[in-house]
């Protein structure tokens, strides 16, 4: 329930008073070891959306930190959550995770490629979060990042020509 006050006073109210946001965030951190990942990427997609910001800064810290840890264990839609959730991060870290997960653990993220029209449409929709969520102004870090995409593609290469025909 607090995750969907938050997501609707942000999003639909646009409603922005410390005090409100401060009592949330006192809410959530009192049982914040409870919330799935999908909550805790809700929650930070929420305290972003408003400016100026109203949360702590050590609450959206204590967020990333969750979601950092729960990389190495997420399931592919689950990595789209991060991706999605974070996005206003930019945060090269959290999305090169991200990243060398999805090399990395290709066959256990996608165990039956793209065979079925379920593991198409998940590689697909991954693939898309992940390009549309990455951060895209690195600054003198843009050719690396464009390595890091074209990495990336060449990994499921296959699978996505395989896919085509």
């Amino acid at each position: 329930m607090l995750v969907e006050t938050a997501l609707y006073l942000a999003l639909e109210r646009k409603f922005n008073s410390k005090e409100v946001w401060r009592a949330l965030e006192t809410s959530a951190l009192e049982s914040l070891h409870l919330f799935s990942l999908k909550q805790i990427c809700q929650l930070e997609w929420a305290t972003q959306q408003l400016k100026p910001k109203r949360s702590a800064a050590r609450f959206n810290t204590m967020l990333y930190q969750r979601a950092f840890e729960e990389v190495e264990r997420c399931s592919a839609l689950e990595l789209c959550f991060i991706m999605q959730g974070f996005r206003q991060k930019k945060n090269k870290s959290l999305t090169e995770r991200v990243r060398k997960n999805l090399i990395e653990r290709r066959r256990t993220l996608f165990p039956s490629g793209v065979e079925t029209k379920e593991g198409l449409e998940s590689l697909i929709n991954t693939f898309l979060t992940f390009a549309t969520c990455r951060p895209k102004l690195y600054g003198v870090y843009r050719n690396y990042a464009q390595d890091d995409v074209e990495e990336l593609v060449a990994n499921y290469e296959h699978d996505l020509c395989e896919a085509g025909e």
